[in-house]
């Protein structure tokens, strides 16, 4: 499964709780977003598929630091918060 919801261009999703109007805000509430169906997800592989090994990984990170990330935010430089990826594996 690939959630693209968190990717720019930043939206307020309906039905998340608005954290304002600025790209790191929009950035939230789409984390909220992806939070909420990555959970519903969960509860249907737990009620389905007992024991299945569930792994979850990204892409990319993400940084909105002025002035450096002012504009893009990844894409083009290595720092930390671009490259820190989770990788979580639970079963």
């Amino acid at each position: 499964m690939h959630y693209y919801d968190a990717h720019s261009p930043h939206v307020q999703p309906r039905g998340i709780t608005s954290f304002g109007s600025n790209r790191r805000a929009l950035y939230a509430a789409e984390l909220s977003y992806v939070d909420r169906e990555v959970g519903r997800l969960l509860g249907a592989i737990e009620s389905r598929l007992k024991g299945a090994l569930v792994v979850v990984t990204a892409d990319h990170g993400i940084a909105f630091d002025e002035p450096r990330h002012a504009r893009l935010n990844y894409g083009y430089d290595l720092y930390s918060s671009i490259l820190h990826v989770p990788l979580i594996v639970a079963r």
